[in-house]
């Protein structure tokens, strides 16, 4: 099984080589003061936690078109990693697609 897979993602390389492909993405980010007193105090000694993270709807994708074939891939990014959101592929056959 894993020659298989080896085998399609050599030859989806070389389609990808010869391909139109179009790259899109979106980072979101969250950026935000916190208060992490536990009461409220004046602005003097009030005390304010600066935070930021990586969105878990951030994502890189790539759009292709070779001949007959069209395809999708995206990948989710967060800050624990990235995730595989979409693979597709469709072939047209003239009257159907598959």
């Amino acid at each position: 099984m894993k020659k298989v897979l080896a085998l399609l993602m050599v030859l989806g390389c070389f389609a990808i080589l010869s391909a139109e492909v179009g790259f899109y993405g979106s980072a979101r980010f969250g950026w935000w003061y916190e208060n992490s007193s536990k009461e409220m105090m004046d602005d003097e000694n009030s005390h304010l936690d600066y935070k930021y993270f990586m969105q878990s709807n951030s994502r890189f994708g790539a759009n292709f078109t070779h001949d007959k074939i069209t395809g999708k891939v995206e990948l989710g990014l967060s800050s624990s990693g990235a995730s595989l959101r979409q693979v597709y592929g469709e072939y047209d056959m003239g009257s159907f697609k598959v």
